[in-house]
């Protein structure tokens, strides 16, 4: 399984290296180990959002998709710069952020790739991996990836082209992990959307909805991310792991639950099989 390291800054932050234009206001961060990290910082000791992130970018990869690597990026007082951002101060740095390794050979998904020709959709191969990445924020009521906002990166290049999945700070619904969830409504999934009418062919859904080994493939997917979470949060940053006392419990009660999955794979083949009649 991977493992997240922990990692210090390496150099002073750059103004330019804020990715303004969205609310988190992430800050590419060169780390110790010289690679470049895309970083989220704890706003306050309350903030749940880098303990989502942690949470999901290690069970994305319990699933097999291709989420970005990661890790645990404490800024150095020294490298904050007096001034440099009004709402990312050397209060925010104080804390771990949590960052995600900063591709270059990508491009990020918009609404222009749902015009995408039968070159590009055949050599993407994404059939599985969307219907997968699908199921997945179904399971753990993230909201935040639909027509309005794919948060997908496309790699175009090779044996490795596909779509990679970024930002899960709305994971488990945008609140507290271990908290009782909802189901989606239609358009907050990924499949319901033009760029998955695109990408993933309506004869491999229909063969997905009728295959009883795709169940039994989500509940091991399921039973392994049980299994690997007390070491997920083991090895959080001390200032995350503190929100969590009660985590492991909850979420036993509620996304590892058997009515809970029974509800959500119910809900997953329904809207597939909408996807197909659209």
């Amino acid at each position: 399984m991977f493992i997240a390291p922990h990692l210090q800054s390496l150099e002073v932050l750059q103004r330019d290296r804020v990715f303004a234009g969205t609310q988190r206001l992430p800050v590419l961060v060169r780390a110790e180990d010289r690679k470049y990290y895309v970083t989220k910082v704890q706003r306050t000791p309350q903030d749940y959002t880098v303990v989502r992130e942690w949470l999901g970018a290690h069970l994305l990869k319990v699933w097999g998709l291709p989420v970005p690597d990661f890790a645990a990026v404490q800024v150095q007082a020294h490298h904050v710069p007096v001034g440099f951002h009004p709402r990312l101060t050397a209060y925010e740095f104080s804390r771990p952020a949590f960052g995600s390794l900063y591709l270059t050979d990508v491009d990020h998904v918009n609404a222009t790739f749902s015009g995408a020709g039968p070159y590009q959709v055949g050599l993407a191969h994404a059939d599985d991996a969307l219907i997968r990445l699908s199921l997945f924020d179904r399971w753990l009521s993230n909201d935040d990836r639909n027509f309005n906002n794919y948060n997908l990166l496309y790699r175009g290049n090779g044996t490795q082209a596909g779509f990679i999945p970024i930002d899960h700070e709305a994971l488990f619904g945008h609140g507290v992990p271990g908290q009782p969830l909802s189901l989606q409504t239609a358009n907050e999934n990924l499949s319901q959307t033009p760029l998955f009418a695109t990408f993933v062919k309506r004869k491999r859904v229909r063969a997905y909805v009728t295959n009883t080994a795709e169940l039994r493939l989500f509940h091991d997917l399921v039973e392994a991310c049980e299994s690997a979470l007390p070491g997920v949060i083991e090895r959080m940053p001390p200032a995350w792991n503190v929100l969590c006392n009660g985590l492991l419990e909850g979420c036993r009660q509620t996304i590892f639950a058997p009515s809970w999955l029974d509800k959500v794979w119910k809900d997953h083949l329904e809207q597939l099989s909408l996807s197909c009649r659209s």
